[in-house]
């Protein structure tokens, strides 16, 4: 079983949805989940929607699409809006970097990264055109570039816009279905491309998700580092920074040692040219995040982080009249907004005020967990993914395979309900991914499976 922290004032309401939810008739059994004191979460459950803006009777279900702001983290950014028109000379000639480098600098502390290494950039869109698009020079004809088809819509526009320019060759694992239940399943589809492509040193870049949108799935990383050992890697965390706990240090040193294990063992089966190659490459990593999804930042915040050797070959989407380095030129891109960036700080303090970062990343997974395991036993379906692949995020058949009717209750949900929800199709199956946060709970999910199936009847 999981468990999970109701707040203090909900325990009564708590009380009855476990009495209700023994007493549920419904399709397929329903198993009742405890509702425990062990994960300290303070406040968590809809006693928290009064910290935020959200919409009297609106349920959002899709939270990692774009996030909300927390009331007190938007009084901050509000109150840095009026400093600058205040005085705006005095924000652009002095006050904004300050403010900026303290805030970059705590980002570099929550992901475990060194502050040099990391600059700020408005979404992990600009994080990849910004490593993507800068690399660009330094590829020729006939590179192998290794992606996944769970990468997002954005991230294949820009590998087609390389592709477009230099004479790449794009190589895409395609998963399926029963590839995405399980890290070994992921892993052997990886392999099976890869082997059949010349094997990892014939790539040049490899382009992965740390958590795929659609579906949502964490990818096993430090695995998938060993299927391509000593293959740079660039890698989309869109959806990772206060979803699930993020070490980048800790990565780059995964990479690293993939490639020179791999280098060691391979002494017999490799080129000493190869074997120089993944050792050279060995720790180069990148890596993008937004703040705005899980960790409560104002919209356009997200972090890059590149290792050593690409830093000086970084340009950012907007090159303005800072000094050509890396972290001067992406500090200052010309008059625009900074005080979102300024604000992480905020949406940082209003996370800690919930609890320790382990009680706040297990209440978001222990939610969708029992969230998921709930509907698909009511639903009589199933959870795609396994546990360990699950986030905040999971994602659960629909109870119809018809692809009409599924849009049509999904549009219902929003229509009459008021309630958003994404849908996708995967295996001739239609599935939701749902969204866990701390202004949700149990309660939200089950009225959720009862919506569906009227709407689906």
């Amino acid at each position: 079983s999981y468990y999970l922290q109701p707040p203090a004032e909900m325990a009564s309401t708590m009380l009855l949805l476990l009495l209700s939810l023994s007493l549920l008739g419904c399709t397929g059994s329903v198993t009742t989940y405890n509702l425990s004191t062990t994960t300290q979460c303070n406040g968590c459950g809809n006693g928290l929607r009064s910290k935020f803006f959200l919409a009297d009777g609106y349920t959002n279900l899709n939270h990692g699409s774009y996030g909300a702001v927390p009331k007190p983290v938007m009084e901050h950014y509000h109150q840095l809006l009026i400093q600058v028109e205040a005085n705006p000379d005095q924000w652009f000639r002095s006050d904004f970097r300050p403010l900026l480098n303290t805030n970059k600098a705590k980002v570099a502390q929550y992901v475990n990264a060194k502050n040099e290494e990391i600059v700020l950039v408005e979404n992990a869109s600009g994080g990849c055109n910004a490593f993507l698009r800068s690399i660009l020079f330094t590829l020729k004809d006939g590179d192998k570039l290794l992606y996944f088809s769970t990468a997002y819509g954005m991230v294949k526009n820009v590998l087609n816009y390389m592709k477009d320019r230099v004479n790449l060759e794009l190589v895409e694992v395609k998963f399926e279905l029963e590839d995405f239940r399980t890290g070994e399943g992921i892993l052997r589809a990886i392999n099976k491309v890869v082997a059949a492509n010349g094997g990892p040193d014939a790539f040049t870049l490899a382009v992965v998700s740390h958590i795929s949108s659609i579906p949502a799935i964490i990818m096993p990383l430090e695995k998938i580092f060993d299927e391509i050992p000593g293959v740079p890697v660039f890698i989309d965390g869109a959806h990772c920074p206060g979803n699930i706990a993020l070490d980048l240090t800790a990565l780059s040193t995964a990479h690293a040692t993939s490639a020179l294990k791999t280098s060691t063992k391979a002494k017999n089966s490799s080129t000493p040219e190869q074997r120089k190659r993944r050792e050279k490459n060995a720790g180069n990593v990148a890596y993008t995040g937004n703040f705005h999804k899980w960790m409560y930042s104002p919209k356009g915040t997200a972090f890059l982080w590149v290792s050593a050797p690409y830093q000086n070959l970084m340009v950012p989407p907007v090159l303005s009249g800072s000094a050509f380095n890396f972290l001067a030129s992406f500090e200052y891109t010309g008059t625009r907004d900074y005080t979102a960036f300024c604000s992480i700080e905020a949406g940082l303090a209003f996370r800690a005020s919930l609890g320790t970062e382990a009680s706040v990343l297990s209440y978001g997974k222990t939610l969708a967990l029992q969230a998921g395991r709930y509907l698909a036993e009511k639903w009589n379906t199933e959870v795609m993914e396994e546990e360990a692949m699950a986030s905040w995020m999971t994602n659960v058949q629909v109870p119809s395979d018809d692809g009409d009717k599924v849009r049509e209750a999904v549009d219902a949900l929003l229509d009459v309900y008021d309630t958003r929800v994404v849908y996708f199709e995967s295996g001739k199956k239609y599935w939701l991914r749902l969204s866990a946060q701390v202004y949700l709970e149990m309660s939200d999910f089950v009225t959720l499976g009862d919506r569906m199936l009227e709407l689906l009847q």
